[in-house]
């Protein structure tokens, strides 16, 4: 892409306000996301009611959880003329390819640094489709390189080219998963969203929703819609990272600075603090480490293919899943219910089955038995 044809496609890219503040935000994601009743695997344990909010058909470049973040962080960079995105992630990594594929769609440049991970053929997909779609990708061979290799990229984004003096040629910093206070906003946005969604098939909303704990983006700005709502709605966030990324104390904090931005961005009913009992993090399906398949994810797996032809993978939605699943067992759903909310991208991506991986990135895939 040229110079001239971003700097042309940045200023007709439109940012609008959400309905709820004045935050701006760029369309997308293909909402609402449906909700669907998981009706097999009710007979199959003997429970009702069990839902599942597909936010894998969120977009149509590529779904996920990552596509409601991106509509505000991507606005935001626009708004404040950066020409760059830099972020970082896992290789392979879902946050990565989705930023790398709507920043390249709206005529963003995207930088991004990532760092070794188990080998699958989806990280193996992931990671040429995140090449393909035009992010200049740095890798680092460990974790103790990542903050060198952060300033590598972000001396690399500063050194992007623009014809347009007022544009900021520093990159703007997106978080691992997208999850700052503005890309929080989209999941505040979601709830509202499920709300609505709820309220117009006459049922309540559910009494406990499951999500991944991956980097608390997500967990964190539902967990903020709910404390702006009189319901007994609980986040059951699954943990699937190291606590050192993120912990009970991260999304808390988190939600609460979502509230805070969007206090001070008109949202009136924001002016609140977060509610902390509404928030449950379970650590037991972590396993072996990250991106890890666990037995129990494996048993997800083939549950809900089995039964409902849904595709979860083994890093995030299988042990989201699964702790869903154990759950049930020993604690049935209030009559409300329980709902999953399936952040896992269905949208089949223009990769062979088993890509060429370059030579310079092979390093950065670890097999499945590594510390």
């Amino acid at each position: 892409m040229t110079t001239n044809r971003r700097s042309m496609t940045m200023k007709s890219i439109k940012t609008v306000p959400s309905t709820f503040c004045t935050l701006p935000k760029i369309s997308l994601a293909i909402l609402p996301t449906p909700v669907q009743r998981l009706q097999n695997i009710e007979q199959h344990l003997g429970l009702s009611p069990i839902y599942v909010k597909r936010d894998d058909r969120s977009g149509l470049l590529y779904g996920g959880n990552k596509v409601r973040k991106l509509e505000y962080l991507l606005a935001d960079a626009v708004k404040t003329r950066h020409t760059t995105v830099l972020t970082i992630g896992p290789a392979g990594s879902n946050h990565v390819l989705a930023t790398a594929t709507y920043a390249q769609a709206i005529g963003l440049n995207a930088v991004a640094v990532i760092f070794p991970r188990v080998d699958t053929p989806a990280v193996r997909r992931n990671l040429v489709a995140t090449l393909r779609a035009g992010a200049d990708v740095r890798p680092c061979r460990s974790a103790l390189t990542v903050p060198l290799g952060w300033l590598e990229g972000a001396a690399i984004a500063a050194c992007a080219e623009t014809d347009d003096p007022q544009a900021k040629i520093l990159a703007y910093n997106i978080p691992a998963g997208g999850s700052s206070p503005v890309g929080c906003v989209g999941y505040f946005e979601a709830f509202l969203e499920l709300m609505e969604q709820f309220r117009s098939m006459g049922k309540p909303i559910p009494s406990r929703i499951y999500v991944a704990l991956g980097t608390g983006g997500t967990a964190a700005g539902l967990l903020a819609a709910i404390s702006t709502l009189p319901v007994a709605t609980e986040v059951v966030g699954v943990q699937v990272t190291p606590k050192i990324v993120v912990r009970r104390s991260t999304i808390l904090t988190l939600a609460q600075q979502t509230l805070d931005l969007l206090a001070q961005s008109g949202c009136a009913q924001a002016q609140c603090t977060v509610r902390e009992e509404a928030l449950r993090v379970v650590t037991n399906q972590f396993g072996d480490g990250y991106g890890k398949v666990t037995p129990q994810a494996q048993k997800a797996m083939a549950t809900a293919y089995e039964l409902e032809k849904l595709e979860l993978e083994g890093t995030y939605t299988a042990k989201t899943f699964a702790a869903l699943l154990e759950d049930l067992a020993t604690a049935p759903p209030h009559d409300t219910g329980v709902l999953y909310w399936h952040t896992y991208s269905s949208v089949e991506l223009p990769v062979e089955p088993d890509p060429d991986i370059p030579e310079r990135f092979k390093p950065l895939l670890q097999p499945a038995d590594s510390p």
